[in-house]
This record gives structure tokens, sequence and C-alpha cells, in this order.
């Protein structure tokens, strides 16, 4: 199947407010494997953008309603799985986990909307846990003429790192602890087990900050990350 086989979405994004200044954008057209929750967190002084997307299409105009002319956004990384990156690069302030900057960079990194890309092996394993990759990993493109096969990564190299625990400065909104930037333990144990740098052996389970549990700020044994629980909040 090729793009232009698929219909064209009227909007890429779907935006929703959650309450006290956070916003969950998500990307409905884009197959579960891959669709990742992002979020917008209004500060006092800045605004906090958790996650970018695939970059199949710009965010910056999905968030026109959320920005203020002049108002700074600092793009947070929780890992850097193309999924969450692939729009860091419209944002001029860019932080990562020390560990992901390479990647976050461009270097090594693996980046695809077709199932025939990834390893035999790994789709067959996705497979077995039930989670079969369609032939291409979109439902719908952004434009006419838009192809799936021509899909990138811009590289975005970080203009600062962030550990866990640590902040980016005084002034921006405190992030809940369920979207808060993963230590480089909960983004290797993300629960899609996709190809990033080099591609995942076998899937594993992990202490992680699971938002399907009651207090998502409770340790969970889980296999799935914060930030790539797509169907939940």
């Amino acid at each position: 199947m090729t793009g232009d086989l698929l219909p064209v979405a009227t909007s890429w994004y779907s935006v929703a407010p959650l309450g006290d200044g956070v916003t969950l954008v998500t990307e409905p057209y884009i197959d579960p494997l891959l669709r990742a929750n992002l979020f917008h967190v209004r500060g006092r002084d800045a605004d906090l953008l958790v996650d970018a997307g695939t970059g199949v299409a710009p965010l910056r105009p999905a968030l026109e309603g959320l920005l203020d002319p002049g108002r700074e956004v600092i793009a947070v990384a929780t890992h850097a799985h193309y999924d969450h990156v692939g729009c860091m690069h419209e944002f001029p302030e860019r932080l990562v986990h020390p560990a992901e900057a390479r990647q976050l960079a461009g270097e090594d990194v693996f980046a695809s909307l077709l199932a025939e890309d990834f390893p035999q092996d790994w789709r067959d394993q996705a497979a077995a846990e039930g989670y079969p990759l369609p032939a291409v990993l979109v439902t719908a493109v952004p434009w006419d003429g838009y192809d799936p096969a021509s899909y990138t990564v811009v590289p975005s190299p970080a203009t600062g790192t962030i550990d866990e625990g640590e902040s980016s400065r005084s002034g921006i909104a405190r992030l809940p602890s369920c979207i808060r930037p993963a230590t480089r333990q909960a983004a290797s144990a993300c629960w899609k087990r996709r190809p990033a740098s080099s591609f995942p052996a076998t899937p594993s389970t992990t202490t992680c900050c699971s938002t399907s549990s009651r207090d998502p700020t409770s340790p969970t044994t889980c296999a799935r990350c914060a930030a790539c629980a797509s169907s939940e909040v």
C-alpha cells in the first residue's frame, strides 16, 4: 500500500485538554505501535512540550491555540525513539536525557513507516506478542501526494540535557510524575520494543511508571513506559 491509496486526514493531530494547564496531543492516524502521548504543559514563564511525535506532519501549527506569541516553549524528549522526537527540530530549546543525546542528534537512528523495513525476526516477535505490523504504519496521510516510504526524522541536536529529578529552570510547570523525563532504564524498557539505535533482542519487563495503575506514580512491573502508553493517560 502506498500513500495514494490512503485517505487524507482532515487534521493530523488530536488535541485534548486534561486540566491544570496540561493538554494531551496524539496522532490518531499513526499505528498504535508508534503512537505516543505528547503533552503541552503551561508554565508561569515558559511552556513545556513533553515529546514531539513522529514528525509526519508539523506539530507547531496544531499547538497554535495553546501557544502565546513570543512565549518560550521548552521541548523535552523522554527518550529518542523516533515517534517521540520527530518534531523536536521545530523548537529552539530541546532537552533530553544525557544517554539519549546522541540518538536525538540523528546518530544511528532507525525510522520507518513501512513494516518491511523492520527485521523479520522482530516482526515475528511483535506478532507473537499481539502486535502484528500492518504493511504501512499509518491509516491516512497528512496531505495529497505524501509517500510513507519517504518518511525520515530530522536530526535535532539537544541544546541541553536533563537527568531524572532535575528541572530545566524555575518558572515552568512542575511535571506530573507520570510524564517526567524518563531515565535510560525506562526508555530502554519501552513497551513497543522496536528498533532504535540498535535492534532489541528480546522483550523484557522492568519496573517503570505505569499509567494503567490507579496511582500513576507507583512503580509497577510492566513492559511499557508511561510515555509510550498510547491509549491511556
